[in-house]
Order: C-alpha cells, then sequence, then structure tokens
C-alpha cells in the first residue's frame, strides 16, 4: 500500500460502500465492520466531505446507484463531495491509461467504468483513492479482467489506501 500523502483528499471507490454495508459478498459471510465500526466510519466520511476532503466521480455514482443506492443517497445528501468537470487534460490521461492497460475496458459498454477515470483523477487531481480492492499479490482468487485500483496505483505512484485504514489513521475506529 502506498502510503497516502498524508491523507489529504480521497477519492471513494465504490467498493467502499459495499464492503461497509456489506454488501460485496453474499451472505453467509462475516461482516467486515462491525455495528459500531460502521457507524463511526459514516460518520467520519461524511465529516471528510464536509471538509471537502472526499470526492465521488461521476463513475462511481454511476456504479452505487446500481448497486447500492442506499449509500449514494446517503454520499450525495453531503455538499462536498463534487468533482471538477472532466478536461481536456483529464480525458488524455484517461486515452493514455486504457492504452496502456487495454483489459480496463469493459465487455458491457453501456456503463462507464469507474476504475480507470478514478486512477487518471486522483493522478490529476493529487488525491489518494480509498478501495476495498486488493492488490493481485495478495487475492487468493482469479485474477479479475483488468488490474485492480492498488496494483495500477502502485504502478503509477498514486497513493492508495483501504477503508479501514483510513478509518484508523482518522481515528474513527481502532
Amino acid at each position: 500500500m502506498t502510503q497516502a500523502r498524508l491523507w489529504s483528499a480521497f477519492l471513494l471507490d465504490t467498493s467502499c460502500p459495499m464492503r461497509l454495508d456489506g454488501r460485496d459478498r453474499p451472505p453467509p459471510s462475516p461482516p467486515a465492520y462491525s455495528d459500531q465500526e460502521r457507524q463511526q466510519v459514516w460518520e467520519g466520511l461524511i465529516a471528510l466531505a464536509q471538509e471537502g476532503r472526499l470526492k465521488l466521480i461521476k463513475q462511481v455514482k454511476g456504479e452505487l446507484e446500481r448497486r447500492h443506492p442506499a449509500a449514494l443517497r446517503r454520499l450525495k445528501a453531503i455538499k462536498g463531495t463534487k468533482m471538477p468537470r472532466v478536461n481536456n487534460e483529464l480525458r488524455l490521461r484517461y486515452q493514455w491509461l486504457l492504452a496502456q492497460y487495454p483489459k480496463l475496458i469493459p465487455d458491457d459498454p453501456r456503463f462507464d467504468p469507474a476504475d480507470p477515470w478514478l486512477v487518471v483523477s486522483a493522478q490529476q487531481y493529487g488525491f489518494t483513492i480509498v478501495t476495498e480492492e486488493l492488490p493481485t499479490s495478495a487475492k487468493r482468487t482469479r485474477p479479475r479482467r483488468g488490474p485492480p485500483i492498488p496494483d495500477l496505483c502502485d504502478e503509477l505512484g498514486i497513493p492508495w489506501t483501504s477503508l479501514r485504514a483510513l478509518a484508523g489513521a482518522e481515528g474513527w475506529i481502532q
């Protein structure tokens, strides 16, 4: 895990609210967070957003709209989460990233994938990505179609962290 640049501002991956609310796996897997921890992390995320330190990109909002609308409503209710508009520099970074990692292009073209946009947005704006994805080296299952966010971040020098590590560093949970 690349250490965040002293925890400045963050881009939230779809996997975070999914894991936080126990929607990332079918039961009967154990919850990743206790009820108390879940509440404390949500309060921390809300506080970060109110400070303008937590941002949501459009593609993550789209994924949450399809997979966890309650979390999207909760996050959209906070004023500080909006990202700047996509500009030409960001589009060029996106095109370069897809040229380097063509497996990031989804099989289903109806949806714009969040992962490449998260990576290039973090790169352009100096944000830390908060994700629950694991690097390939830590996975025990078959790798997915494209490289996971932590692998991309490590290769490109972009800071990333897990939600639990952020919550611990910010003092929300132990």
